[in-house]
């Protein structure tokens, strides 16, 4: 894979969207021109980082956030879309969590292609059930909101 440039990935995010800059502009309320200066290869300004956020959702795409990550020494994972089903108890999280600890490490030591599947099915379904928790504390912490409102 090639390694981006910052300047490259942020010219990407405009041209590999699927949306106009037009829609981008009206919708970020940043006049098009503005918007071609600050994601163009060759200009000599850049966008601020809240402009960039902007700018990033509202293209719908993430590269400059992706190089900067990785520049940084990081990876980006996107967390697993969809609805929330019942989260494990917690000590079920845990024990989920140091399999794929133990996972990890068995295969830090000793990286092979037949392990890397299993790792990754055990690592999206412990994000799947990080999404699952973080859920269910958030209806949780609403439902006490709405208790502690009515008492």
């Amino acid at each position: 894979m090639k390694v981006k440039t910052f300047e490259s990935a942020v010219f990407d995010m405009r041209d590999k969207s699927r949306l106009s800059v037009e829609e981008v502009s009206n919708e970020i309320g940043m006049p098009v021109n503005t918007l071609y200066q600050k994601t163009s290869p060759t200009s000599e300004i850049e966008p601020r980082a809240s402009e960039l956020v902007r700018m990033m959702r509202g293209f719908r795409r993430y590269d400059p956030l992706d190089v900067m990550a990785r520049t940084c020494g990081f990876l980006l994972v996107k967390m697993p879309r969809g609805k929330a089903k019942e989260a494990p108890p917690l000590g079920e999280y845990q024990e989920g969590f140091a399999k794929l600890f133990r996972m990890l490490f068995e295969f830090h030591q000793n990286p092979d292609l037949k392990a890397i599947k299993p790792l990754i099915k055990e690592f999206d379904s412990h994000l799947q059930d990080t999404v699952n928790m973080r859920a269910n504390i958030k209806a949780d912490f609403n439902q006490a909101e709405l208790e502690l409102e009515e008492s």
